[in-house]
């Protein structure tokens, strides 16, 4: 009897741990009238990264604003939101616009996939990594200001392809400062029918603008010295 009891202490205890385990946040805030969950990136330096709850976060929507710094209510902490992780808001097809601090630093894999609500999106200077399919399907997605200096570019064969399948993208803001536009960066994007390059950009890499079916304009600067392979 003690045997049994013990073993049915035991199960409920894994299950209470596998429970807790499931939720992979650290602690949540409220930023524009919604909750957000942060993971502790570095507990030294105070950095942290927006992720998605267990059961993920499909309840956001309208116009989202992320803090570039928010507080811990746990410790009292203030920490720099320096990362949006993967899967963040995968599926929040009620999201029309989201504000991307300059603490930002880099956008997982599938990180606004499938946010098809989702009108416009501004990358800041501060991004140096996009992941893959960051905005995959985002087919509401019309206009992009580009400000990133230099994001990881992917080569020829890589599958990384952070705006794959934004069909109706027709305007993409490349920021003064750009360098590198990386490659797979705007694949398949069929509506794109004009592209103006910057004097600062230098190169553009592999399948860059692969599937720009509707492209019928671009203005290359002096400045680029480097074309990748099927770049348009």
């Amino acid at each position: 009897m003690k045997t049994a009891m013990r073993a049915v202490m035991l199960i409920l205890m894994m299950g209470v741990v596998g429970v807790t385990e499931g939720f992979a946040f650290d602690f949540e805030a409220v930023s524009s009238g919604q909750t957000l969950y942060y993971n502790i990136a570095d507990s030294v330096n105070h950095y942290v990264t927006v992720v998605s709850p267990a059961f993920g976060i499909y309840n956001l929507n309208g116009e989202m604003t992320i803090p570039d710094v928010v507080t811990n209510v746990n410790n009292g902490i203030s920490y720099k939101v320096t990362g949006i992780g993967d899967n963040a808001f995968s599926g929040c097809t009620g999201l029309t616009s989201v504000e991307i601090p300059n603490s930002v630093t880099s956008i997982g894999d599938n990180a606004f996939s499938g946010c098809t609500g989702l009108k416009s999106v501004e990358i800041p200077n501060s991004v140096k990594s996009i992941g893959n399919s960051a905005f995959s399907g985002c087919t509401g997605l019309t206009t992009i200001n580009w400000n990133a200096v230099n994001v990881i570019s992917y080569p020829y064969y890589s599958n990384n392809h952070p705006f794959n399948n934004c069909t109706n993208l027709s305007t993409v803001v490349f920021g003064e400062d750009v360098e590198t536009i990386p490659s797979n960066a705007f694949y398949l994007c069929s509506s794109l029918s004009s592209i103006t390059i910057p004097n600062s950009v230098k190169s553009i890499g592999n399948n860059a603008f692969t599937g720009s079916t509707d492209l019928t304009s671009v203005e290359i600067p002096n400045s680029v010295t480097s074309i990748g392979d099927n770049a348009f």
